[in-house]
């Protein structure tokens, strides 16, 4: 008798073990292509992972690249040609100088995670931003002079497109120009308004 309750209980436990793998095989078949995530850990809004982006701006020359610091963290650099204006006094003529200039620029994305999880672009670093401005012009002629500039902005970066990009940013700097001759750069002043504009590419 004893045995008898015996079988019979094993075979109970074999026919629920074949019932449980063969849920778990039709789970496996109807679901498989499927893939169940936190919408949380889901990165929705894009590829804000992405280490670092290459730029090509058209509107003021220049070839650079952003890299990632950190999730909100980002350095910008770049070589820019920039055109240095004078006026000649006597003859009343404008005159435009190749000035070529290297750029850095640390910045803190501070609204990225909150585009991140609203669903909007996060590719390539779009974002609002404060950031650092660090430029400093070489001399390449005796029309040209050694500079720096240096201060705090804010401003705004967005794709558009595939591949395009807008930045803007806007702030005040320290303007220093390393030169033996009085040079009066904007104001005449060592604190001077920036604006930065950028419109290209992005890789």
């Amino acid at each position: 008798m004893e045995r008898s309750e015996n079988q019979k209980t094993m075979k109970n436990l074999i026919l629920i073990g074949f019932l449980v793998i063969s849920s778990l095989s039709f789970a496996q078949d109807e679901y498989g292509n499927y893939e169940f995530s936190s919408l949380e850990n889901k990165k929705i809004g894009g590829n804000s992972n992405k280490i670092a982006s290459f730029k090509l701006s058209f509107l003021f020359p220049s070839v650079g690249a952003e890299f990632k610091l950190a999730p909100k963290f980002s350095l910008e650099t770049s070589g820019k040609l920039n055109s240095l204006i004078a006026l000649n006094l006597t003859t009343s003529k404008v005159y435009f100088f190749p000035y070529p200039v290297i750029h850095a620029e640390p910045k803190w994305n501070y609204n990225i995670l909150k585009r991140e999880k609203r669903g909007k672009i996060t590719d390539n670093f779009s974002s609002n931003f404060l950031s650092m401005f660090v430029s400093y012009g070489i001399k390449v002629s005796p029309y040209t002079f050694h500079s720096l500039r240096i201060g705090p902005t804010w401003g705004m970066q967005r794709n558009f497109s595939k591949i395009g990009y807008f930045k803007f940013n806007t702030g005040l700097v320290y303007s220093h120009i390393f030169s033996t001759t009085p040079v009066r750069s904007g104001l005449g002043l060592p604190i001077e308004p920036l604006l930065d504009v950028q419109l290209g590419i992005i890789f």
